[in-house]
């Protein structure tokens, strides 16, 4: 990380990307949103495939599909809302 960013600008591109990934988790269905944050320990601890697809009332090889999709759906939307294009902290060229 580039120590040299102030704090406000470290803050506004931290709101910026909890934006654009906000908006690229809502192109998701719910289903793929909820086995995601299982998953990822989102509002928790993360849990394993076969415990979320018990969660969600599945076999292991459909939640295994279903995170699968939402994982490319996320990066398809993740590109479509410009979240993958912004450069890391590192790259940003200061004035």
């Amino acid at each position: 990380m580039n120590d040299d960013r102030s704090a406000p600008d470290a803050a506004a591109e931290e709101s910026e990307t909890r934006r654009l990934l906000l908006a690229a988790l809502a192109r998701l269905t719910c289903r793929e949103r909820r086995l995601l944050a299982l998953r990822f320990g989102v509002n928790g601890p993360p849990h394993g495939l076969v415990e979320t697809a018990a969660i969600l009332g599945m076999t292991a090889d459909q939640a295994r599909d279903l995170e699968r999709r939402a994982l490319e759906g996320l990066r398809e939307a993740a590109r479509t809302v410009g979240l993958l294009d912004r450069p890391e902290p590192d790259e940003v060229v200061q004035p």
